[in-house]
């Protein structure tokens, strides 16, 4: 008994190990999406934990944000544990270790996947992981690396191979643990694992559970838990293997199974569960007569006539390409059954399950919408349609992409205003919230529109891929615009998006979504001078603002030109009617507590950048925060990758990572620069989460990489002005003298204002040398009007 209880919990933490993985989240930040503890979710990921309770089940559903099938599976799972489970054996000391057969032959330690590298050591880890805990004869492994051609040394190359997958197996040389995964014994090697490490022993103890029980719920969640568990081509990437006895006697012990996982989800009407499963092994056994009938029966059971003909057509083909035969019996009763079939799975008839609604569900733009004129017409000119046209239009999808707070939703929503006239089959509207707590799953979007196009909610698949494809058929010979606001990637889009016919989406995303195939971008960047100076107007009351011009354009520029910026001083003003427009300016022009300044009620710049801050990976984050502290406005790798610690590599692609979410700019010559804001907010942050003796290091570094510049800039325009620090070695090195006046041509700003920055502490020693080695470079340009700054050194 308590080893069934086993089997079941660990059945439920290996899938919630999966979904956590797939999300790329820790087991800490599990915990802290969730609300659970740390602890809770090792326990249950490790079988070690009681039954989930429901509300947990739920939280970590929300918290991975899976789609309602996903979120069901869990459900099931967590269903099927009844007791507590048993304390892992104490011998059992490997568990950190897992192999993975099905798909790619892949390794792990814990959630972190070991690379295995090119090489036949793969092999043989294949070999030995299809026999689990038993000798594999070094003959065999001989027979099976090199056949006939069998070279002299092969006794030795196998060593070679167990002693490299050794020292890649977790714990396999822990002190005092040595080999305890792989070893040689009586009659070859044998790799022992638990049945935990391995997805083909998980699937085989679950398919031996299942095959005990009769037909029923029971039975249907075991097997729909050791499928999912042996999902993929196994072994994918080991091609010697394809054809060996080990893996056809697996495949047909899969078969069997889908075919009666398919057969029960009829019954039981989850046919939205089997589908998906029995959808891919069928194409993995193209001639194999009984899983294809069953893939027609099941189809027939949900609907898809059209499909299920299909489908018999294909394997008819098949039989009579390859085989020169024409389909068996359990091929030509299935086909036989597809029409008129009304079995307990039917879900979906396109045209009798939806009344032609039109919806209209794009919320109207801010009453105060203005400018924006050169957009408008952009969007206009790409997705507008002649609504007469008897010939549809291709699907158009426009991705409007911008910074937090720059207006991409109310310019969203005054084109679909604008367009309406386009779709005379209406609008379709939802918030994906992609940068929130809980972004909205593809699947619980497609449900929305498929209810508010006239769709029994009953009749609604529970599979995202079925629904995405009924979405699709629904649409087929419509006209509608699909506006889907706040996207956080392009996985999100993808399920949403049209087929055929003269529909168009529309797309708003912090993020630029390059992966979003046939998608046109339009960069929207803050609004100019006069376009911001109206939106203030629009708030505030055109009166005010031409009664005190000269503070209002103090106002926009305090703003940074941001529109969520000038809706909320605008909305301070309306609220204030005894503030003056330059009582507002004055008050915005200290930048320490401009960003409190912009916050009203629940609306505020900072809590908007708070949303996309919080996607950044670690290093991302960082280089955000302590680039924004370079001296200039614009700034280079090589000088974040100074002030970060990092490797210019990895600083670089963080920066792309960064204007791909419009969080800095790049120019034309590959500049980085912040929006005014957004750098006052990357100064907070790093003032919150950054050390200052960490701040301090990063600015003492950039003084040294100037300093080092400048010295191999002297090197080659005047060596006899050319001299270094003693503490500081100098490995720069410019190949002329052009290489050298472009760098200091580049860098002479932030140089210039690094001195400043420092000089307002007083001027610290390297400084003063910088500023030595500049009035050099200055003297070999013989430039003339510099200034002084410091200690009276000049500088350009």
């Amino acid at each position: 008994m308590d080893d069934q209880i086993n089997r079941e919990i660990v059945s439920f933490g290996l899938r919630l190990r999966h979904f956590r993985e797939r999300s790329g989240l820790t087991q800490q930040e599990l915990a802290d999406r969730s609300g659970l503890s740390g602890a809770a979710i090792r326990d249950l990921e490790q079988g070690r934990s009681r039954q989930p309770r429901p509300r947990s089940v739920r939280a970590l559903s929300v918290a991975l944000g899976l789609s309602g099938s996903e979120a069901a599976t869990l459900r099931d799972s967590a269903l099927a544990v009844r007791a507590t489970a048993a304390p892992p054996a104490e011998d059992d000391r490997t568990t950190s270790m897992r192999v993975k057969l099905f798909g790619p032959l892949s390794l792990y330690e814990d959630s972190r996947a070991v690379p295995l590298a090119a090489g036949r050591h793969r092999l043989v880890l294949a070999r030995l992981a299809l026999t689990p805990n038993a000798a594999v004869s070094r003959d065999e492994l001989i027979d099976l690396l090199w056949g006939q051609d069998v070279p002299g040394t092969a006794v030795n190359l196998v060593q070679t191979y167990v002693s490299r997958l050794r020292r890649v197996l977790p714990g396999e040389n822990s002190p005092g643990r040595p080999h305890q995964a792989l070893a040689l014994v009586p009659g070859g090697y044998r790799l022992t694992v638990a049945t935990e490490q391995l997805d083909l022993l998980v699937g085989q103890r679950l398919l031996s559970r299942a095959t005990a029980l009769d037909d029923g719920p029971a039975a249907f969640g075991l097997l729909d838990d050791a499928l999912w568990q042996w999902r993929g081509v196994l072994l994918a990437d080991v091609p010697e293997l394809h054809g060996d006895p080990l893996l056809i006697a697996i495949e047909e012990e899969r078969i069997a199974a889908t075919i009666r996982h398919a057969r029960l989800a009829g019954s039981l009407a989850r046919c939205d569960r089997a589908l998906p499963v029995l959808r891919d092994v069928a194409s993995q056994h193209p001639l194999h007569e009984p899983l294809h009938a069953q893939l027609i029966t099941t189809l027939a059971e949900v609907g898809q006539q059209a499909a299920a003909l299909q489908a018999y057509e294909e394997i008819r083909r098949r039989l009579a390409d390859d085989l020169g035969i024409d389909p068996g019996r359990d091929v030509a009763e299935a086909y036989r059954s597809v029409l008129g079939r009304a079995g307990p799975c039917e879900t979906v008839d396109v045209r009798s399950s939806t009344t032609r609604a039109v919806p209209l569900q794009t919320p109207a733009p801010p009453a105060d919408f203005t400018g924006r004129v050169d957009h408008l017409r952009r969007l206009r000119h790409l997705l507008g349609r002649d609504p007469r046209s008897p010939v549809p239009e291709p699907v158009t999808t426009c991705v409007v992409s911008g910074a937090a707070g720059v207006g991409k939703t109310a310019l969203t929503l005054r084109a679909a205003q604008l367009l309406r006239q386009s779709f005379p089959g209406g609008q379709l509207y939802v918030d994906l919230q992609g940068f929130g707590r809980l972004p909205v799953p593809p699947l619980d979007a497609l449900a929305g529109f498929l209810r508010a196009l006239g769709m029994n909610g009953r009749r609604i698949p529970r599979d995202e891929a079925e629904c995405a494809a009924l979405f699709r058929s629904v649409l087929a010979d419509r006209r509608m615009l699909i506006v889907l606001d706040n996207a956080h990637s392009a996985a999100q889009v993808r399920p949403l998006l049209p087929g055929t016919g003269g529909n168009a989406v529309l797309v708003t995303s912090r993020r630029r979504l390059a992966d979003l195939a046939g998608a046109t971008t339009v960069d929207l960047a803050v609004p100019s001078a006069g376009e911001a100076l109206d939106m203030l107007a629009a708030s505030v009351g055109p009166a005010r603002v031409a009664a005190e011009h000269e503070a209002a354009v103090g106002v926009v520029r305090a703003c940074g030109r941001l529109p969520i910026a000038l809706r909320v001083a605008g909305s301070r003003l309306a609220s204030l009617p005894a503030w003056t427009v330059r009582a507002a300016m004055e008050r915005l022009a200290d930048q320490r507590h401009r960003l409190d300044l912009l916050r009203i009620g629940d609306v505020g710049v900072e809590a908007s950048f708070d949303l996309s801050y919080a996607e950044l990976s670690v290093t991302t984050a960082r280089t955000f925060r302590l680039s924004a502290l370079l001296p200039g406005s614009g700034f280079g790798v090589a000088a974040a990758a100074r002030m970060v610690d990092e490797d210019e590599a990895r600083v670089e692609e963080a920066l792309h990572e960064l204007v791909d979410g419009n969080l800095v700019q790049v120019g034309a010559e590959g500049r980085f620069r912040y929006h005014d804001l957004l750098r006052l907010y990357a100064e907070r942050r790093a003032g919150r989460e950054d050390a200052e003796r960490d701040r301090s290091a990063g600015l003492g570094r950039l003084l040294d990489w100037y300093t080092e510049g400048v010295v191999a800039a002297l090197r080659v325009m005047r060596p006899d002005l050319a001299w270094a620090p003693a503490d500081l070695v100098v490995t720069a090195a410019f190949t002329d003298e052009a290489a050298a006046i472009g760098w200091m041509d580049t860098e002479l700003a932030g140089m210039t204002q690094a001195i400043r920055a420092v000089a307002d502490g007083g001027l610290t020693e390297r400084a003063r040398q910088l500023d030595d080695g500049l009035a050099g470079y200055l003297s070999a340009r013989r430039r003339t009007g510099a200034r002084r700054v410091g200690n009276g050194r000049s500088v350009w």
